[in-house]
């Protein structure tokens, strides 16, 4: 895939997390960090886009001063950086939340309720999370996992009395499968609830978030905020709840992991997370950048 585009002209650069510049829930490169350096110390600004929760982001990013935005929750909250406190909040509404809520239960789905600083996931959810995380993780990274994944567990009955209790806004609601073949079979049916938002992400998981809360609108708005255009954007990625920051970028890159639809719709494909692809593609171009500015 021929790789055309103008370095000058980018002003902002929106990384996802997992699986992304993120290898194992917790894992960042210092090779990562440096070329977020140097992205900001060349005047672009460094934007993160993620499904967690902000209390789930790894310290080392949040107390970064090279990160200007994080858009956590799909979308659901951004957090300006520089002034420390949340700038726009897009939650669910309480009815859409349970009738979510009871399609995943209907279609055997694990059950997973984020809010702003805090998360609530039933047994279902918790069972299959444990045993992908044991897979994936070594022990070391369980345990630092553990701290940033804090959450509670939902009641076995009554989510829906349950539901309507909880004071805080509900930012998003994850629902996992045991297959991809019954994620892909069900999302239609999350589809019909009005005003909600639904991405598929890695693995077999739905995220389902106000309309107004998904990646591609959190960076539609900083970007507007910053007065930035479309075509001096670039986004990397590597699952369904990225798609939609495509329509604000000019460049889509796709990590060498990413699903078969993320790289369709991708201008190029980089390495993957374990060879720290993101984190190559910005220093072999930011390399050009700096080349540039010294002339």
């Amino acid at each position: 895939m021929a790789l055309e585009f103008d370095k000058d002209k980018i002003q902002l650069i929106a990384l996802d997390l997992d699986d992304t510049i993120i290898e194992h829930g917790v894992d960042i490169s210092s090779l990562t960090l440096s070329a977020i350096k140097q992205v900001h110390n060349l005047g672009i600004t460094v934007i993160i886009s993620t499904g967690r929760l902000m209390g789930q982001i790894p310290p080392v990013l949040r107390n970064s001063p090279f990160i200007r935005y994080f858009a956590a929750s799909n979308g659901g909250i951004i957090f300006d950086n520089v002034l420390k406190k949340p700038i726009l909040r897009n939650s669910l509404e309480r009815d859409q939340v349970s009738k979510i809520v009871r399609i995943g239960n209907q279609t055997g789905a694990g059950i997973y309720i984020s809010l702003e600083e805090s998360s609530y996931c039933d047994i279902k959810c918790l069972m299959m999370s444990y045993r992908s995380i044991r897979k994936k993780y070594t022990r070391a990274q369980r345990k630092e996992a553990k701290k940033l994944y804090r959450f509670k567990m939902l009641p076995f009955f009554g989510h829906t009395r349950f539901i309507s209790r909880i004071k805080n806004p509900v930012f998003k609601v994850s629902c996992l499968y045991k297959t991809k073949e019954l994620r892909k079979s069900n999302a239609a049916l999350y589809q019909a609830v009005r005003g909600v938002s639904t991405a598929s992400v890695t693995g077999n998981g739905l995220e389902i978030t106000s309309d107004n809360a998904t990646k591609g609108f959190a960076l539609g708005y900083i970007c507007r905020e910053m007065e930035i255009s479309k075509e001096n954007v670039m986004v990397f990625g590597d699952s369904g709840n990225d798609l939609s920051m495509r329509d604000y970028a000019g460049v889509f890159i796709a990590m060498g992991n990413a699903d078969p639809e993320v790289k369709e719709i991708a201008d190029f494909v980089t390495g993957t997370v374990s060879e720290d692809g993101a984190a190559m593609f910005l220093l072999n171009h930011v390399q050009g950048i700096a080349e540039k500015n010294k002339d």
